[in-house]
C-alpha cells in the first residue's frame, strides 16, 4: 500500500515551518509504526516530472491532506487533490476513505463567504494575464481553475475535516 501526503510547502516563513514540522511529526510518526508515508519533496529526483508525481498521489491508497489557505490558492496542490478525487471515480464514499483532511486555521472554509473567497481567487487569476494558471501546462492549465472551482462549490459530502490547531498556515 502505498500512503502519501499533500500539502503546501516551500515557503520559508514562520507558517510555512511549523507547517512543515507538523507533517513532519505525522510522518515520522507512521514511521515508528512502520508505514512510510510518500512526500515528493523526498521521493523525486533532479530530472523526475511533478505531473507524473502528482498522478501517482491520486492513485495512493491513503492520502494525508494538509489544507491551508495557501495549499488551496496552489495550482499543484489543487491538481493533487484533484486527481484523488478522480481516482475514486467521483465517489464520495471513496474519497472519504482515502483520505484524510487536516484543516488548519488559515484556511478559511467554514461558511460558504468563507469558501466564496477561493472561488474568487481562482476566478481572479484565470482572468489574469500573468496569473499562475497562464504560466502552468495547457493540461493543468485549464483544468486547475475549474477543479479548484468545482470543488468549493459542490463540496464533498460526508467529509471529515480536522481542525488543527498546533500547526501553523
Amino acid at each position: 500500500m502505498e500512503y502519501f501526503v499533500s500539502y503546501a510547502w516551500g515557503d520559508d516563513t514562520e507558517d510555512g515551518r511549523e507547517r512543515e514540522v507538523f507533517v513532519n511529526r505525522l510522518c515520522d510518526a507512521a514511521a515508528a509504526k512502520g508505514v512510510a508515508i510518500i512526500r515528493d519533496k523526498t521521493a523525486m529526483h533532479p530530472g523526475d516530472r511533478i505531473s507524473k508525481f502528482m498522478e501517482r498521489i491520486g492513485r495512493g491508497d491513503g492520502i494525508f491532506v494538509f489544507l491551508s489557505d495557501k495549499y488551496l490558492k496552489s495550482t499543484y496542490c489543487m491538481t493533487e487533490l484533484f486527481d484523488v478525487w478522480r481516482n475514486c471515480r467521483q465517489e464520495d464514499s471513496a474519497f472519504i476513505e482515502r483520505t484524510r483532511i487536516y484543516v488548519l486555521p488559515c484556511a478559511k472554509i467554514a461558511t460558504l463567504a468563507e469558501r466564496t473567497q477561493y472561488v474568487l481567487h481562482w476566478r481572479a487569476d484565470r482572468l489574469s494575464p500573468d496569473g499562475d494558471l497562464r504560466r502552468q501546462n495547457a493540461r493543468y492549465a485549464e483544468a486547475g481553475a475549474g477543479r479548484a472551482e468545482a470543488a468549493q462549490i459542490r463540496g464533498i459530502r460526508g467529509i471529515r475535516f480536522q481542525r488543527s490547531t498546533k500547526a501553523g498556515c
